[in-house]
């Protein structure tokens, strides 16, 4: 703001050549940051590599109980948790205590726009505790009838000249029918459930956005704060809520 004395075009010459350098330097940033956590990457080898010394070393009898042993449902675990433990996930963690260090800045321009900061990045908390559930429980579904499906794909394959022998032909095509009827509507619940979790994710951004211009641009009409202290209050509420967005989703 204190630029704009000496012309329009020296202002936004100095706020764009800002803008570039702010860019260039949060993308090498955050290039090295994950480079850093694809260090993750080493760990997830290891524990596949030692849970595939587990299934070799282990009794035979244990692989003829399918009920309490099944090295494909071990399997699946595995790139479950191969899956949370990368580095967007942790990245996506790691980022959550700075809105600490955007919120303390926004106290210090105003406290006011601070409160109303602080009051705002819980909503999409708050949101994420009803969808959470749903979300979580049709991802277990959709899991347990791929299983399902992979069993009895199986079973079409390895046990061919049984199915034959007693004529089930007919029933596993009508079982393998309903599975993945089932399969279709579960993922498409489940993929309302996140457009709508992430519509209202935005949507929680942009009335922040709103909520700060609006009231920012009376404390600067009141002379509370400067037009560029709105401005950066602005950018700060954006960086703040970000974070958590990005963690609920």
């Amino acid at each position: 703001q204190r630029y704009v004395a000496y012309g329009v075009a020296s202002t936004l010459i100095t706020l764009v050549v800002g803008i570039t350098v702010v860019s260039i330097f949060e993308f090498f940033f955050r290039t090295i940051r994950h480079r850093m956590t694809r260090e993750l990457d080493e760990i997830n080898a290891l524990l596949a590599d030692r849970v595939m010394k587990k299934l070799t070393v282990i009794k035979t009898s244990y692989y003829a109980i399918q009920k309490q042993f099944r090295s494909d449902v071990i399997t699946g675990h595995l790139q479950t948790v191969q899956n949370t433990l990368n580095a967007s996930t942790i990245l996506a963690i790691v980022d959550v205590p700075f809105v600490s260090v955007f919120l303390a800045a926004l106290y210090l321009i105003h406290y006011q726009l601070g409160i109303i900061t602080t009051v705002i990045i819980f909503f999409p908390l708050i949101i994420a505790t009803f969808y959470t559930s749903p979300i979580n429980k049709l991802n277990r579904e959709s899991h347990f009838h791929v299983i399902n499906s992979a069993r009895l794909h199986d079973n079409a394959v390895s046990r061919y000249e049984t199915i034959r022998y007693f004529n089930l032909i007919e029933a596993i095509r009508k079982s393998w029918a309903a599975i993945i009827s089932q399969i279709v509507n579960i993922r498409e619940k489940l993929e309302a459930n996140k457009s709508v979790l992430s519509s209202l994710m935005s949507s929680t951004a942009t009335l922040l956005t709103i909520i700060i211009i609006g009231w920012g641009a009376i404390l600067a009409v009141d002379g509370e704060i400067s037009v560029g202290a709105l401005i950066g209050a602005n950018i700060l509420a954006a960086r703040a809520i970000a974070p958590i967005v990005r963690f609920v989703q």
